[in-house]
């Protein structure tokens, strides 16, 4: 999650500009033996807003200017 979740979560630092009053995460692995491979993430706020962050190692690409 760390690995690529790291500027998505920066990034919803810089949005809210407050911290997350709770977070869900879930992390699945596809192969044994390895760390989690996906990993969703639910970032909630006071103002009733919510993120949801969705991350892996099977198709690593990113969006965004190259």
């Amino acid at each position: 999650m760390w690995d690529l979740a790291v500027h998505d979560l920066a990034i919803l630092d810089h949005i809210w500009k407050a911290a997350p009053v709770a977070v869900s995460a879930t992390g699945v692995k596809h192969f044994s033996g390895h760390a989690e491979d996906i990993a969703y993430l639910t970032v909630f706020y006071a103002d009733n807003s919510i993120a949801h962050v969705h991350v892996n190692w099977l198709a690593p690409v990113r969006s965004g200017a190259r």
